[in-house]
């Protein structure tokens, strides 16, 4: 007769970052803070309590330079960007004559056109700062940057400060500069404000862009050129670990001042679309510390307790004890109740306890968005919702005919013991066989996690075993999933448990349709039938070799898709292109490929769609390359130029930088080539350090020109 102990104790939580989303009164569940009082309090409650200061930035001068009138190219390529008539900020930009070139602390404007007579006429510095992006619209330059100051040291002696490095604090700085003269650049704008500029979009002739301010400083920032008194800060009541001001910006860069912005206090946004019509922020919800234990108690243990049981447990609960000690004190406080419990009961109740634990872990993955309404530079919340899983990036959400679809992937799940808020235990009897002559075999989802040796030991038994029940759940696969939203953030039509066991490596949406790829092995593209919103439906799928990490539309019947190739097992390889024929949704096809290089080959536009030049009307594809043969070995850098058709690609020829077949063999250095456009039939490559123009008939080299960059120091160790 075996002997049983049983305790069920409530466990360590380890989903200590995740965060319930408690319902506001009103119907948004936006609030705004009253006073510095109310917005330092509500911090200090969720742990952030640090020094937040602001030093202005002074603005930087130009130094005046002469200007040739020269001709422009009639046609010219402009930034690859997501949604028509919604541009995108750039590290490079051109107007058909010249060339705008962000480089570490500086900025260059090349005349470019015509590419024979290329030269750089001007050169913006920026004093400890570093430009990151930019926008030309006619005769306005804007540009983005950020910057690290020293934070004052506080008020101590001298001896204190000894040894002590002042820590840094960012800042960002929008410029923008009348370019009437382009040799001559104007400041007419220098606003500096705390956080690090993000991301931004153009529309409609106003610049919207978004500052990330990490909240952790009782001092309010400085949000806007304007503020003045305690600034206007949105909120909605609902824990996060990385609390951030998420600052929303709007101005016209043809007008000398004026700025609008609203400052919402959220999680740290990992998600941004932008239609002509609607900011969208999307963030990984988070749950309350205590989430799992505070249902676990509300949902098994006060239900079947006795009353003074119940009472003591909800004491512990109410009191300000830190939750890992409330834990420890209730698991202390049920101990008699547990060892009262039939082996039945003790399994019912585990299973209740790790399906709370499960419950958690999915609403953690979920993604919160919020739709933010823009209009001639104004701002305005407009509604919020969530769905389960992740998206990719922006290409992962759209905007179409009133709705907005996102495609997510829920990422795996382990159940393990310990983390349902409730563990059990049990003590069997083993034979020296193996066979179990307790509640579970080893061949269960409950088999032992340990073993201990008991003081008694059954006769004919050999070894008894401590076993903990459930000792986890079996692994939940990732998933992914395809959810159409209605302007109230409400979804209202859903495609849910795609491709079982991979993720999204690349999406597409075009219209009425979207495109899928996820990865594991193969490469499926999903052809979604997006057309009735309630009822989104997979229409077609192709499975390839490899994968495609970046989908562009040719037409309306063609993808091109650039990304790696991939072994049987799913090991990546070299650099794919891929041509997709989706005229027939239900039967999409590959109908053209190309390979370059071997493992360890890179390309910027398989993760930055701005390296991606295609032109369906010249039939002109351009992608930035760094390849590498067998064993990683690199070979070449530069760009490779294709003739694209609805045949498929055609290789035009090969540019190349400074440094190529030399010892220099490291990538993303200055010389790697990063983007590329073209001004009439002129192709321009760039590098941070160069500017080489290529005759698209010929390919031959017309000119180059090297930029004035402070090349980076080397050593070998």
């Amino acid at each position: 007769m075996s002997y049983h102990k049983v305790l069920i104790a409530v466990a360590l939580i380890a989903l200590v970052v995740i965060a319930a989303a408690p319902k506001s009164s009103d119907a948004n569940g936006l609030k705004k803070f009253s006073s510095i009082e109310e917005l330092t309090s509500f911090l200090e409650e969720r742990g952030t309590d640090s020094t937040m200061l602001y030093d202005r930035a002074a603005a930087e001068s130009i130094a005046p330079a002469s200007q040739d009138a020269k001709t422009s190219a009639a046609d010219y390529s402009s930034t690859n960007v997501q949604v028509q008539d919604v541009d995108e900020a750039d590290i490079v930009k051109n107007d058909g004559k010249y060339i705008y070139s962000v480089s570490g602390t500086r900025l260059f404007i090349t005349e470019a056109y015509p590419p024979e007579d290329m030269k750089l006429v001007s050169t913006i510095e920026f004093a400890n700062a570093s430009a990151q992006e930019i926008y030309v619209i006619g005769d306005r330059l804007v540009v983005f940057g950020n910057s690290y100051e020293p934070h004052p040291f506080p008020a101590m002696d001298i001896d204190t400060k000894i040894g002590i490095i002042a820590p840094l604090y960012q800042k960002s700085f929008i410029n923008v500069y009348d370019i009437s003269d382009r040799a001559n650049p104007v400041l007419k704008r220098n606003h500096v404000l705390d956080g690090y500029y993000a991301k931004s979009r153009m529309t409609d002739g106003y610049v919207y862009a978004i500052i990330n301010v990490p909240a952790n400083g009782k001092e309010v920032p400085v949000f806007s050129p304007q503020q003045e008194a305690f600034p206007e800060i949105y909120y909605f009541d609902v824990p996060d670990y990385s609390y951030t001001y998420t600052n929303i910006i709007s101005f016209d860069p043809q007008a000398d001042e004026g700025m609008d912005n609203q400052v919402y206090l959220t999680g740290y946004s990992t998600a941004l679309y932008v239609s002509q019509d609607n900011i969208y922020i999307g963030y990984q919800k988070q749950l309350e510390s205590n989430y799992v234990l505070k249902r676990t108690v509300n949902e098994i243990i006060i239900p079947s307790v006795d009353s003074e049981t119940g009472t003591k447990v909800r004491q512990i609960m109410d009191s300000d004890m830190p939750d890992y000690e409330k834990e420890y004190t209730v698991q202390n406080a049920i101990e008699n109740w547990t060892n009262s419990l039939t082996q039945e009961e003790q399994k019912n109740l585990a299973e209740k306890a790790m399906a709370i634990y499960r419950d958690a872990f999915m609403e953690s993955q979920k993604t919160v968005i919020h739709r933010i309404s823009i209009d001639n530079g104004n701002i305005q919340y407009a509604a919020n919702g969530e769905v389960p899983g992740m998206p990719l990036n922006q290409f992962s959400m759209d905007e179409h005919d009133g709705y907005f679809r996102i495609a997510t992937t829920t990422n795996n799940f382990w159940g393990g013991w310990g983390f349902g808020g409730i563990a059990v235990r049990s003590t069997e009897v083993v034979s020296s066989t193996g066979g179990s002559s307790g509640i579970a075999s080893t061949e269960t989802a409950s088999s032992p996690v340990m073993k201990t040796t008991e003081d008694t030991i059954e006769s004919g038994v050999e070894e008894p075993v401590q076993e903990l029940l459930p000792d986890r759940l079996p692994r939940d696969s990732s998933k992914n999933n395809v959810y159409v939203l209605d302007m109230g953030m409400n979804v209202v039509g859903k495609i849910e448990g795609l491709a079982e066991g991979e993720t999204i490596h690349s999406a597409r949406f075009m219209g009425d349709r979207a495109y899928l790829v996820t990865f594991r092995q193969t490469d499926p593209l999903f052809a979604i039938d997006l057309s009735e919103p309630a009822n989104p439906k997979v229409l077609g799928e192709l499975k390839v070799p490899g994968v495609s990490q970046y989908l562009h539309p040719y037409g309306e019947n063609y993808l091109i898709g650039i990304g790696h190739d991939a072994t049987d097992e799913g090991r990546l390889m070299g650099l794919k292109l891929s041509l997709f024929d989706i005229s027939d949704m239900s039967n999409p096809k590959e109908v053209s490929t190309q390979i370059l290089g071997d493992k360890g080959s890179f390309s910027y536009a398989t993760y930055d769609h701005k390296a991606f030049l295609f032109s369906a009307g010249k039939g002109l594809l351009v992608i930035p390359v760094y390849l590498t043969e067998s064993d990683y070995k690199y070979v070449w850098q530069g760009a490779y130029v294709f003739a694209v058709s609805e045949a498929g690609f055609e290789l035009k020829g090969k540019i190349a930088h400074q440094y190529n077949g030399t010892e220099y063999d490291y990538y993303q250095s200055e010389d790697s080539v990063n983007r590329a456009l073209y001004m009439d039939n002129a192709l321009y490559t760039l590098s941070q350090s160069e500017i080489k123009a290529t005759d698209l008939t010929t390919m031959e080299e017309i000119n180059s020109l090297k930029l004035p960059v402070d090349r980076p120091v080397y050593y070998i160790m």
